[in-house]
């Protein structure tokens, strides 16, 4: 599951699907939320399946790594969806959060339960949920 099939990721044995950020699925309008902007070889990161506000988005994520988990069934799961390398980077990241992901989490600081630390946690609790009804 991947942000993206190409650059360093080509040999992996599990590519799965890559998600956008759309306003609607599965052919609505892309947008940017929470990423650094410039990618590798034109992959924009903040389109790619980073707004914790999308449901839809969440949804379909969780389901792609149920898919994965009975396919492979691994017997333990490391869940990385930022690679911002340090807080001061998901700091900034977060602030460049969509208007969606503002009005439900609207406080700019990370470690706030209505800001950074309640809306990653958001997303992950998707993807956490949806394993364990995989089990």
């Amino acid at each position: 599951m991947a942000y993206q099939k190409g650059p360093l990721y080509e040999e992996g044995a599990y590519l799965g699907k890559v998600f956008y950020n759309r306003e609607s699925y599965p052919d609505g309008p892309v947008y940017s939320c929470m990423g650094f902007p410039e990618g590798r070889k034109g992959v924009d990161p903040s389109q790619t399946g980073s707004c914790r506000g999308n449901d839809q988005l969440n949804r379909l994520k969780a389901k792609e790594l149920e898919k994965f988990v009975r396919a492979v069934e691994p017997g333990a799961l490391y869940i990385h969806f930022e690679d911002f390398g340090n807080y001061r980077g998901t700091q900034a990241v977060w602030k460049q959060r969509d208007p969606r992901c503002r009005k439900r989490w609207p406080d700019d600081d990370l470690r706030s339960l209505q800001g950074g630390a309640a809306g990653l946690a958001h997303g992950y609790s998707w993807l956490i949920n949806r394993v364990s009804d995989a089990e």
